[in-house]
């Protein structure tokens, strides 16, 4: 075989490759079943724990552990990265070997595998870095007892009754929960993980954890279209 056979032979192995991808990615996001919101709820959570373990920009960060016990199957895992993925906020870990790269490039592209490691968007990573040490930006929660209270720079509380943003903010898990009981198994898993984080964080007095899942969850309503109403309810009646 010539040389400009093999190339012709190349060129259209890349070309079927490629509608293959197309084919199999469209077919992966058309039967996807996660409601959008749970999707950006867990690409949030999954960024976070991401960020929790890069403690240095560029820093490798194996996949497997945070994946663990989450209850997604591996084509739901790639759904979930690849948004991240294609929007450059992550990047996958790549053999430095041509063969094997190109390998890793068809299992991804065509096959639907999941990355095992991921590198944070160095600019991600300062940003958030600089949201841990304090530079959040403000979010005031009314307390349906009178007054604010007032989540600052870094998340410190500065208002005063702790006890009333606590019943508050158990309200709110309790919504979710409610909530959670409404949704398809591997969603509702995923709200009742939020609720109890946001619990945990709440009575440990946690303030700029809880500043953060709230914010969360205030996205995750907005964007359910109707199938967070207990949520809805007390976020409009406490924390507006």
């Amino acid at each position: 075989m010539t040389l400009t056979q093999l190339l012709w032979t190349a060129l259209g192995i890349a070309i079927i490759l490629a509608i293959c991808s197309g084919l199999l990615r469209a077919r992966l996001v058309a039967r996807s079943w996660i409601p959008n919101s749970v999707a950006q709820a867990e690409r949030t959570e999954l960024l976070e724990a991401i960020k929790d373990a890069a403690t240095e920009p560029q820093m490798e960060i194996t996949l497997s552990g945070l994946w663990h016990g989450r209850g997604w199957s591996r084509l739901e895992r790639h759904y979930l990265l690849s948004a991240l993925i294609d929007r450059r906020i992550l990047h996958r870990v790549q053999s430095g070997d041509t063969f094997t790269a190109l390998m890793e490039n068809i299992a991804f592209n065509v096959f639907c595998q999941p990355p095992s490691k991921v590198i944070l968007n160095t600019r991600d990573w300062t940003r958030m870095a600089t949201d841990q040490s304090g530079q959040m930006p403000d979010i005031i929660i009314g307390s349906i007892s009178g007054g604010q209270n007032h989540f600052g720079p870094g998340g410190l509380m500065t208002q005063t009754n702790h006890g009333s943003a606590v019943n508050d903010i158990e309200r709110l898990v309790e919504a979710l929960r409610a909530d959670a009981a409404r949704l398809e198994p591997v969603s509702a898993s995923t709200i009742r993980r939020t609720a109890v984080e946001l619990e945990d964080e709440a009575r440990a007095g946690r303030w700029d954890r809880v500043t953060n899942i709230v914010k969360r969850v205030t996205g995750i309503v907005a964007a359910s279209d109707g199938l967070f109403e207990a949520s809805r309810h007390v976020i409009e009646t406490t924390f507006e």
